[in-house]
């Protein structure tokens, strides 16, 4: 479970939220912080892409394929992601 402000929110013993629809700002931040994370600019950028590519697919992409579409959309080549 995650407490964010007042809500509890339902999550999967890995961790992923039950209902995406759970999903905001306070609640990434929640869950970051519970992993001694600070989420930064490029954090979010991150996310976002993960959050719209699952949005979009209803799952989220094998790790070659998240590197090639994320190297993509920062312009970058993924041949050069370490």
């Amino acid at each position: 479970q995650i407490v964010a402000l007042i809500d509890t929110i339902a999550t999967t013993e890995q961790g992923f939220l039950c209902h995406t629809e759970d999903w905001n700002l306070a609640v990434a931040d929640e869950l970051a912080g519970q992993h001694g994370i600070k989420l930064t600019d490029a954090h979010w950028e991150i996310l976002y892409f993960a959050r719209h590519y699952y949005l979009q697919y209803q799952h989220l992409p094998n790790m070659r394929l998240f590197v090639k579409a994320i190297a993509k959309q920062l312009g970058i080549s993924y041949r050069t992601v370490e």
